[in-house]
């Protein structure tokens, strides 16, 4: 859950859809197709774990606060 809302500079979780699949692994080693979505305050993401994911870099002087929690199944 974000805290605050999220900019592109705050350094937002980038994935790429598809990449839990074979056919999506080869298009992370290629680099293409990620998202990063951009938020505001109070929304939750939801993903599955098991795809390609990152946090970006935070390059602005503010602190990117976030609230995580996983659930296995």
């Amino acid at each position: 859950m974000t805290l605050l809302t999220l900019r592109s500079e705050l350094g937002p979780t980038e994935f790429w859809p598809g990449s839990h699949t074979r056919k999506g692994q080869q298009n992370c080693v290629e680099d293409t197709g990620s998202v990063a979505p951009l938020t505001p305050a109070g929304s939750a993401v939801l993903f599955d774990y098991r795809i390609v994911h990152r946090g970006l870099a935070n390059v602005s002087m503010q602190v990117n606060d976030t609230c995580c929690s996983v659930v296995k199944f």
